[in-house]
């Protein structure tokens, strides 16, 4: 590879970051147009700017979709929520969307045998039950995952989740009577589970109702509004009523991801990608600034600190809750966090480093003087951290001390400019 290629594909990477960054700053005005255009030349990249501009491409489509339902424009919405579903097609939000992009698509499904002999142990095991379902089902049992969940069911306790997946079965096989009739049962139970809703609007429209699917398709957008699946289907059912602008115009946008509501299960798939690979997160710190920074970082600080009750002692994942609350401002609890990984392993150089910074920027010279020692005590003996600790010495007055660590810096590096520079200063 030539110079002049590799010049091509740096100003090529570089322009893709440019519009990654011109269409972050559109989508948190607003302006979702030109958002589209700025991430759609990104979207096929196999990057995480590629990955995350998808994301808020189907977002941009989303929001114009649902602006265009309520005004009752159901065929523009159509479009724009069939863009939605196909750059984003698990649904949800960015917890989600991150847990899926970047630690694989869901749960491996388990080996029948070991699910077998928890429904031995306790026949009341219903997530066993449909762990068990499913597995048959994926292995071409439809039959006997059928029969595992009926054997779960209960005329005396309530079982939504069981007909939930009777439904779903049933649905696999277009039996839309049976689909409804477990649905039903279902949200009788459950007014709230927004994949029941859905699909009981899918059957009521596949047996000739669409009034009823609509009734049915309104309720589960309600309840999750960041699914652009429920939302072009809802637009279908919409436009298959001929229904007026009025009669959905309740829709709700909700804001980003609120992991107090319904992403909890999001972020804890996305917290066990980043326990598994804590290097997951370094990727994304690797982005430029963006005005998103604050939903983005926020999704992946509460993501590592899921990671973090299931590995508390993990000190990497201690040291990236660190770099990412630098990122959105909580500089004393990214102190906090790297001083928890360097409790946990007291010859953490990068931990070290990093929070020696956060104590210089916060005006506690003689705490970062104190890691910095430690940094290259313990095999940190860098020449930009000389340096760095020479600066440090010479905010502090202690001239003779800064001189030793700049000159360090230039015995490792003779041609380290920023030290002798900084030498040179000292003795003018």
């Amino acid at each position: 590879m030539t110079q002049r290629d590799l010049s091509r594909l740096w100003a090529a990477g570089r322009n893709r970051r440019d519009l990654y960054r011109d269409g972050m700053g559109a989508f948190n005005r607003g302006d979702y147009p030109a958002a589209i255009a700025c991430f759609v030349r990104v979207a096929d990249d196999d990057t995480l700017h590629g990955r995350l501009a998808r994301f808020y491409l189907a977002q941009s489509h989303r929001h114009l979709g649902l602006a265009a339902i309520g005004r009752g424009e159901h065929r523009t919405a159509v479009g724009h929520f069939q863009v939605a579903c196909r750059f984003n097609p698990s649904g949800g939000e960015l917890a989600r969307f991150l847990a899926v992009a970047c630690a694989g698509a869901g749960d491996v499904a388990r080996a029948a045998s070991p699910l077998e002999r928890a429904l031995s142990a306790d026949h009341g095991d219903r997530r066993a039950r449909i762990m068990l379902a499913i597995a048959q089902w994926r292995s071409g049992q439809s039959a006997a995952a059928e029969l595992t969940l009926h054997e779960g069911l209960s005329d005396t306790n309530p079982t939504p989740e069981i007909h939930l997946f009777l439904g779903l079965l049933a649905a696999q096989c277009e039996q839309w009577d049976r689909v409804e009739e477990h649905l039903t049962r279902c949200v009788a139970w459950d007014e709230s589970n927004v994949t029941a809703r859905r699909y009981l609007g899918l059957a009521c429209g596949a047996q000739g109702r669409p009034a009823d699917a609509l009734n049915h398709l309104k309720l589960a957008q309600r309840l999750d509004p960041s699914d652009p699946h429920v939302a072009l289907e809802l637009a279908y059912a919409a436009m298959a009523v001929g229904a007026p602008a009025e009669s959905v115009r309740p829709l709700r946008v909700l804001p980003a991801a609120d992991p107090s509501r319904g992403q909890v299960d999001d972020l804890d798939r996305l917290g066990r990608a980043i326990t598994d690979e804590p290097e997951f997160v370094q990727a994304f710190l690797d982005l430029e600034p963006s005005p998103m920074d604050p939903q983005i970082f926020g999704v992946l600080a509460a993501a590592v600190k899921l990671a973090i009750a299931s590995r508390p002692a993990y000190a990497d994942l201690h040291y990236y809750a660190s770099r990412v609350n630098q990122r959105i401002g909580r500089v004393h609890d990214a102190i906090d966090a790297a001083e928890r990984a360097i409790a946990i392993n007291p010859r953490y150089v990068a931990a070290l480093i990093h929070v020696a910074k956060l104590y210089r920027g916060t005006a506690q010279q003689d705490s970062a003087a104190d890691r910095l020692r430690s940094a290259i005590a313990a095999g940190g003996d860098y020449p930009d951290v000389h340096l760095l600790l020479g600066d440090l010495y010479r905010d502090m007055g202690q001239v003779a001390r800064a001189r030793q660590s700049y000159e360090r810096a230039l015995k490792l590096n003779e041609n380290f400019d920023a030290a002798r520079k900084a030498l040179d200063a000292l003795a003018a």
